[in-house]
């Protein structure tokens, strides 16, 4: 799983946790959250590359309490399933235990949501194209000086949405935008075209009761917002890859340094 030597492995919550024989960081956690694939190499990958420098780290599973898998976001029987899932995204997005450290999260997708959603809790906040949903007045006051967002010039399943947020936002995170780059980017080995229903969800903000109706299933979602079958290309690329790995690795670097 990791190419570096763990000292222990234990579970809080939904989240499991890895301690590094060479921990420099005791009480600094990098927190990742999967997106709507569930935890896969994007989230082991990065995991490692952190783990190699000393930091605890842990992986988010917050789809596990709910016994969800992956999200297809798809209507194309027989070809795939459609969600049929009754939990709310608002659940699943506030139904975590944190625990007691110091936060570094980084949140893939839906799981870029996720970390929006819970800004407040984190020390620095870092999401790769994440899938605004819907935004309601508790996203749109955040004060979001502790994110990072990662965008892909050719994302058009994410990208509109979260431009939209990022309009309403009062004060917005900082965004860092890789022209050449496709939803999906921090996938390793990754090329392949996905087919998805991109809905309509409301531009403006929406109503606290509206939002916590939002679900993983296709027929609820369907009666409500319009949507689109659409096409979209899931493809890696190390070197955007490597770029935002870096530029995080930095970024906390300095963080360590200010509060020593």
């Amino acid at each position: 799983m990791f190419n570096c030597s763990i000292e222990k492995s234990l579970k809080y919550d939904c989240i499991e946790i890895f301690i590094p024989v060479n921990c420099v960081y005791n009480d600094i956690l990098v927190l990742i959250s999967h997106g709507s694939g569930g935890v896969g190499s994007a989230e082991y990958v990065t995991a490692d590359f952190f783990l190699k420098q000393g930091y605890t780290v842990g992986i988010n599973n917050y789809f596990s309490k709910h016994n969800i898998k992956e999200l297809y976001w798809t209507y194309d029987p027989p070809h795939h399933p459609s969600d049929e899932y009754d939990v709310s995204f608002l659940e699943m997005f506030t139904n975590v235990d944190f625990p007691d450290y110091k936060i570094i999260h980084i949140g893939f997708s839906l799981g870029g949501s996720f970390g929006l959603f819970n800004a407040n809790c984190f020390v620095k906040n870092y999401n790769f194209y994440p899938g605004i949903l819907g935004i309601t007045s508790k996203l749109a006051e955040s004060d979001y000086s502790n994110s990072t967002t990662f965008l892909a010039g050719n994302d058009n399943w994410c990208n509109d949405a979260y431009y939209n947020f990022e309009q309403i936002a009062l004060s917005p995170p900082k965004t860092i935008l890789f022209n050449d780059a496709y939803h999906g980017f921090m996938i390793p080995n990754k090329n392949r075209p996905i087919y998805i229903a991109k809905y309509d969800f409301p531009k403006r903000i929406m109503k606290d009761y509206q939002f916590a109706q939002l679900k993983p299933n296709h027929c609820e979602l369907a009666k409500k917002y319009s949507f689109t079958m659409t096409n979209i290309l899931l493809q890696s690329n190390e070197k955007c890859s490597t770029i935002a790995l870096e530029l995080i690795s930095k970024e906390l670097d300095e963080y360590i340094n200010n509060i020593s």
